[in-house]
């Protein structure tokens, strides 16, 4: 009965959102000038929420946001939502277009947001840098589809995206403290740890790089990217067996998944098998 009722309402939805689309046509010559600003408020939410109840990017999706637009030109959400689209197809200055009146209605909740689709959409790190710390000023922490993420740890990502290691380190262990002292270490990023180990390593301090590959690795869910560079800095440091046990472990992790990934972009350092794979065979000659 329960599954009947909730089939029911589903098809009710379906049938109000196409009889929605359709009357919409019948406004799509009208100025709205006769809506008092409230009414123009509601009618445009009323676009939005349709609009993101279909497929995103589709036409009859974009015709509604586009109309809700016009119905409100303050209605940041809708804005941001028009730019989604030109993002995933990689379109920098249409989403740019777009995004950019969504920040002018509300800076302080999209310009970080910004920032984190130029850090790790389009590798831009000074210009995601400069909307981070924009963002910091107001706000520590920065939302994106659903997802909260420290401006200390993204900054840290900017850093050494431009290579600035020396930086990138400070931004980093600012993160682990400031995460440390509110919330406990078992909601520490593993990444930090590990993007701090890589700085160790390209900096030729394997035992300081262990100092943080070590507790990403005793993780409750550790990635395979802490085990493949603590398996290379103690393969430099001439321990053969314990780098070989690492990088067999990141082996393992990376074939279960369980790697730093992300949906649609690659991260920075991003780990492939190819890259355990020949480790492993270097490890494999001195053993």
């Amino acid at each position: 009965m329960e599954n009947w009722m909730k089939y029911c309402l589903s098809l009710a939805l379906i049938l109000s959102a196409l009889f929605f689309i359709k009357t919409s046509d019948r406004l799509s010559n009208e100025t709205y000038r006769e809506l008092d600003i409230n009414d123009r408020r509601k009618l445009s939410a009323d676009y939005l929420a349709l609009a993101k109840s279909l497929e995103m990017g589709s036409p009859k999706a974009m015709r509604l946001l586009d109309k809700a637009a016009r119905i409100n030109p303050e209605n940041e959400l809708v804005w941001k939502e028009l730019s989604w689209p030109y993002l995933y197809s990689g379109d920098y200055k249409k989403w740019s277009e777009y995004i950019d009146k969504a920040i002018s209605l509300n800076p302080q909740e999209w310009q970080g947001n910004r920032g984190y689709i130029k850090l790790s959409f389009f590798k831009d790190y000074g210009g995601a840098l400069y909307d981070i710390e924009a963002h910091d000023t107001i706000k520590t922490e920065i939302s994106f589809r659903g997802r909260v993420y420290a401006t200390s740890y993204l900054k840290g990502l900017c850093y050494l995206g431009l290579e600035n290691y020396e930086l990138a380190s400070s931004s980093f262990l600012s993160y682990l403290e400031s995460i440390e002292n509110k919330q406990g270490s078992f909601e520490v990023n593993p990444m930090a740890n590990i993007y701090l180990g890589i700085i160790e390593n390209y900096h030729q301090n394997y035992d300081e790089a262990l100092n943080y590959l070590n507790p990403a690795m005793q993780e409750e869910k550790p990635l395979a990217d802490s085990h493949y560079h603590a398996a290379y800095a103690n393969f430099m440091l001439g321990k053969n067996e314990l780098a070989n046990e690492q990088v067999e472990s990141a082996l393992q992790l990376f074939d279960t998944g369980k790697y730093n990934q992300e949906r649609m972009v690659e991260v920075q350092y991003q780990l492939y098998h190819r890259n355990i794979e020949r480790l492993a065979q270097d490890i494999a000659c001195f053993l």
